[in-house]
């Protein structure tokens, strides 16, 4: 893994100062783990307030929002949101695999 990490940077930097940039997959850089860095995999639990960094449903369900799961099911999440002008309501997010 390692050795494919090195190849990576040796391909995007050239030693003579200019800089190419090849493209890669995302599924070569998904196993790739750094201390300090956040996996690329969302674990949800149960009760937990979470918060969202994306807008869904402006104004109802925009970036900052927080909202708690009341269930995981395996294809849809319902959580009550717990701030800005949907407090209170109930949101169903489907998951996609």
């Amino acid at each position: 893994m390692l050795r494919k990490w090195r190849d990576v940077l040796q391909n995007i930097y050239l030693g003579n100062g200019q800089l190419q940039v090849k493209s890669y997959p995302v599924e070569f850089f998904n196993p790739i783990e750094f201390s300090g860095i956040p996996s690329d995999k969302l674990r949800l639990k149960f009760g937990v307030p979470e918060l969202f960094i994306r807008n869904l449903d402006v104004p109802r369900l925009r970036n900052g929002t927080r909202f708690q799961i009341t269930h995981l099911g395996p294809n849809a999440v319902p959580a009550t949101v717990m701030t800005g002008i949907a407090r209170g309501e109930s949101a169903k997010f489907y998951t996609f695999r």
